[in-house]
């Protein structure tokens, strides 16, 4: 009874059941309808970090990894008329609610799901905009990871670690053939073609299986600006002509646990000690999209890091930054389809 004369005192927008039972309508609608805005601001933030994880293994956006839909789903089966008040403890309302999958006069039985119910349960907080739904259905591991969007590529700044290297953690699609992209990757000279501020790259120690060469690269602002130079060791794991699936796992580190560079004689060993990447990609599978042309496309995930200290800080503020990373994914995908024109 007391339950009931709180609710008879608010208007709608004060009223939680009649917020939940609007929230289940939108969420059985065509495209979630406008359930993403009933969401707590945590949750909003909490479904636009699990849209960018669910882009990462997908070629194109679709539907259900867009933010506005990601979470709706699992509502979907609720009945918004079942919806009922069990608790209200200060700025939160626990509320119960009945979902229910099938059809009760089934045309073809075993073609059909047979109908049943099951109880469900919603929460929702007391904001300044009035009773959102909290605690949504799936949930993200630590969303609070500073995360940067660029388009389809999203940088990760991880937190914890090193305090002296800043790592970063880039995923996104490169629309061109496996093929290409390793032939970008191993062409060390042309690194500079797209590599932002690299102005000069070279093998310095050959290996005909490729997996295994040294290479010197230098960094600059300008002609005359600040720079910086290293020697990187490449270790290739995995080459695309080796497994079905068409896929490149590989390395360039400046130092690799304890095995120093070895460098011939005369080569010095670069400003750069910390300082490298680690990719790795697979063909995508496809996702077809109306009016979307069905393209080579693969799913890059590259870390990158480097420690700020050993960099002019004009040349740390543009490398040791998580713009490169976007950047370089950019110019891998466009030199890659440059080196395809060239091919026809």
């Amino acid at each position: 009874m007391v339950l009931l004369a709180v609710l008879a005192c608010g208007s709608a927008a004060d009223n939680p059941v009649t917020v939940a039972s609007a929230f289940i309508r939108e969420a059985r609608s065509e495209g979630c309808g406008r359930s993403f805005e009933y969401f707590a601001l945590e949750v909003q933030e909490n479904a636009r970090q699990a849209s960018h994880k669910a882009r990462r293994n997908a070629p194109y956006t679709t539907e259900h990894t867009l933010p506005e839909q990601i979470f709706c789903a699992g509502y979907g089966a609720m009945k918004p008329r079942t919806v009922r008040l069990a608790a209200l403890r200060g700025d939160t309302a626990e509320l119960s609610v009945t979902s229910s999958e099938g059809t009760h006069f089934a045309i073809i039985p075993f073609l059909s799901t047979k109908y049943r119910e099951w109880p469900s349960s919603l929460s929702l907080v007391r904001t300044s905009a009035g009773w959102r739904v909290t605690r949504p259905l799936q949930q993200v591991t630590d969303p609070r990871r500073p995360e940067f969007e660029f388009g389809p590529i999203t940088v990760v700044a991880p937190t914890g670690g090193n305090p002296d290297v800043d790592l970063f953690q880039v995923n996104g699609p490169v629309v061109a053939s496996p093929e290409d992209v390793e032939a970008v990757l191993l062409d060390y000279e042309g690194w500079t073609r797209w590599v932002p501020y690299l102005v000069e790259s070279r093998v310095v120690v050959a290996d005909t299986t490729r997996r295994n060469e040294v290479v010197y690269g230098r960094y600059a602002l300008g002609k005359d600006g600040p720079s910086a130079d290293y020697i990187f060791r490449a270790h290739l794991s995995l080459r695309v002509g080796d497994r079905s699936f068409r896929g490149f796992g590989g390395g360039w580190h400046t130092r690799t646990g304890s095995r120093p560079v070895e460098l011939p004689p005369g080569e010095e060993p670069g400003d750069l000690t910390i300082w490298g990447y680690t990719l790795q990609f697979r063909l995508a599978a496809w996702v077809r999209r109306p009016g979307v042309a069905m393209v080579d496309t693969v799913n890059v995930s590259l870390s990158y890091a480097g420690k700020p200290a050993e960099w002019p800080p004009a040349l740390a503020a543009r490398i040791v930054a998580p713009e490169f990373g976007a950047q370089l994914l950019r110019g891998l995908e466009r030199e890659a389809q440059a080196r395809a024109v060239l091919r026809r």
